[in-house]
């Protein structure tokens, strides 16, 4: 039996709908099964990527774990320290050798600025020195203090080579700062070095230190 015109157009138009209704369905279907992605993620791998530098921290130097003592006796909590609690450390050099104190600390291969802070309090000893080595690389790089401990009123007159700061914190003891920078040769880490009695190999003296860090 033939169908009509108006018939003819009365079922083509509705499989044009179902047609319609079961391509959108599909399209849905697709959306929903496609995994999201994060935007976050993809802002925190392009930050990642321009290299921004590590955050700086401050390192405690000069602890019973992670130090070491070379032709030195020391004495750990032998005295009250500037903030009042029992922390400060005696340092006496006895020997016929220079005494020592020092630590190691990682480094970047970088041309970055390293601060030294160390809190003094004069003993016996009339000359104390901080010395700092970039080591590693091909070329080391040193800075260096000397503190003049029976010269209080100049506030140890500090001198030697790099930034070097001095201050009075009261009851006879003073922070001491040696800042100085990496040369990017090749330099990983950094040795730390305090001597409480400088001068001549047998001289001997002694002093206390406190509050020692690195940043």
């Amino acid at each position: 039996m033939w169908l009509t015109p108006l018939a003819s157009k009365i079922i083509g138009g509705a499989c044009v709908v179902a047609l319609s209704f079961w391509i959108t369905l599909k399209l849905l279907d697709y959306r929903e099964s496609t995994p999201a992605t994060s935007t976050d993620s993809t802002a925190a791998e392009n930050e990642g990527s321009r290299g921004s530098a590590p955050a700086h921290r401050t390192t405690r130097l000069f602890d019973e774990r992670s130090s070491r003592v070379d032709d030195l006796a020391v004495t750990w909590n032998a005295a009250e320290s500037p903030d009042g609690s029992r922390t400060a450390i005696l340092l006496e050099d006895r020997s016929k050798l220079y005494g020592s104190i020092m630590q190691e600390v990682s480094v970047a291969n970088d041309d970055r600025t390293h601060t030294i802070s160390v809190d003094f309090k004069p003993d016996t000893s009339p000359i104390a020195e901080i010395v700092m080595v970039y080591q590693g690389g091909g070329r080391q790089k040193t800075y260096y203090a000397f503190l003049h401990l029976n010269n209080p009123y100049e506030d140890l007159a500090p001198k030697g080579e790099g930034q070097i700061s001095s201050k009075f914190l009261g009851n006879n003891w003073f922070r001491i700062t040696l800042s100085g920078a990496n040369n990017a040769s090749g330099n990983t880490k950094l040795l730390v070095q305090l001597y409480p009695r400088h001068g001549a190999p047998q001289d001997t003296g002694s002093c206390y230190i406190a509050n020692a860090t690195i940043d």
